[in-house]
């Protein structure tokens, strides 16, 4: 074992193992002048591609000696992103703990400058944006590519400060941006990493940020040219609904907004009294039921095309199906990410530091 790790750069990863056959080899050869110093953690959440069977006999050396640890946690159904990294990040034996995606390089000489920037300067962290994340300027929004916005280093004491990533955050987006923010609430400083070589990632579409197993319909209908409404169910009976909106063109007064909307802080969002969660059922002769907490229930019927409601208070609402499974997808990205860029502002405004229950650090996975 080496008993001097500064550094531990941690992997959280599920069924992305054909990303790391490429990154990981690559990260190890530009970072072995600094071996001596440096941990790579790989945390499984659940995968099922065979990543343990090939991690072993790949790199057996690395996993005795120390300098690769492997840990998994088991049952898992979907990736919870700050869920998996605070496992990873509270597992880590380096001082420094640096988050890198699977699907990221870390560039020559990563781990040495870390390193470097750390030992010459107290109260910081880094991150490879300088956005500020309560920006009014959009185009603020974000510095580089999207793909390696999870790259955030910071002293392992820091980090278990501000209690990690805030676990109320889930699907996909914002927990990295509410973390730069709360590290800055505690008054650490951001050091931007914005050397070129620090910055590459493998490409891929937004569909492989899917990180639920479990299947879902969508149901969308278009109630003005600013709003739109949709129904996501999932197979496990639970749904959410709410309705989206431009917030560019939602207070437009002529034509002439649609093609030349307003500047806003962001452009889409969803009325927050529309959110609305629940279940659904299937009932006999092809209707369904569906019951959102809070509201009265309704029951639609089942067509080819979507669900059709009718009652005596107001004329037949119809729901489109979504059957492209992108745009599909891409609905219940948005939910996700909408949901917890509304979390993040609300940590912010309140000046929310400390995340997660006092007793977050006793959640550990097995080896």
């Amino acid at each position: 074992m080496i008993n001097n790790i500064r550094l531990t750069l941690c992997t959280t990863v599920m069924n992305r193992l054909d990303y790391l056959k490429i990154t990981l080899p690559q990260n190890i050869i530009d970072n072995i002048g600094c071996i001596n110093k440096l941990e790579f953690l790989i945390l499984d959440y659940s995968s099922s591609d065979g990543l343990r069977d090939w991690l072993y006999p790949n790199y057996d050396d690395m996993l005795s000696d120390g300098t690769m640890s492997y840990y998994r946690i088991e049952n898992k159904s979907s990736y919870n992103h700050s869920h998996a990294k605070n496992q990873a990040f509270k597992l880590a034996k380096g001082q420094i703990v640096c988050n890198i995606d699977a699907d990221n390089f870390t560039g020559p000489h990563f781990a040495e400058y870390l390193i470097d920037q750390f030992d010459v300067k107290e109260s910081i962290f880094l991150s490879t944006t300088s956005r500020t994340f309560l920006s009014s300027k959009t185009k603020d929004w974000i510095t580089g590519g999207s793909d390696i916005l999870g790259k955030i280093a910071v002293r392992k004491s820091d980090f278990l400060r501000v209690r990690g990533y805030d676990e109320d955050f889930t699907g996909y987006g914002f927990e990295d941006a509410d973390l730069i923010n709360r590290l800055e609430l505690l008054g650490l400083r951001r050091i931007v990493m914005d050397d070129h070589k620090f910055r590459n990632a493998l490409p891929h579409e937004d569909s492989l940020r899917k990180t639920d197993r479990i299947k879902s319909d969508v149901y969308i209908k278009q109630k003005t040219f600013y709003e739109t409404y949709y129904l996501v169910l999932r197979d496990d009976n639970s749904l959410v609904s709410a309705a989206m909106i431009n917030t560019a063109t939602l207070h437009a007064t002529n034509k002439s907004r649609l093609t030349n909307p307003i500047e806003t802080q962001f452009e889409y969002d969803v009325r927050e009294e529309s959110v609305c969660t629940g279940f659904w059922q299937d009932m006999d002769e092809g209707t369904l039921f569906v019951n959102k907490l809070s509201l009265p229930s309704q029951m639609y019927l089942k067509t080819s095309f979507g669900l059709e409601s009718s009652n005596f208070h107001r004329p037949t609402e119809f729901l489109h199906h979504i059957k492209n499974e992108k745009m599909a997808q891409e609905i219940i990205m948005f939910h996700e990410t909408i949901t917890n860029r509304r979390k993040m502002m609300q940590n912010y405004h309140f000046n929310t530091i400390q995340v997660n229950t006092k007793n977050w650090l006793s959640d550990t996975p097995t080896h």
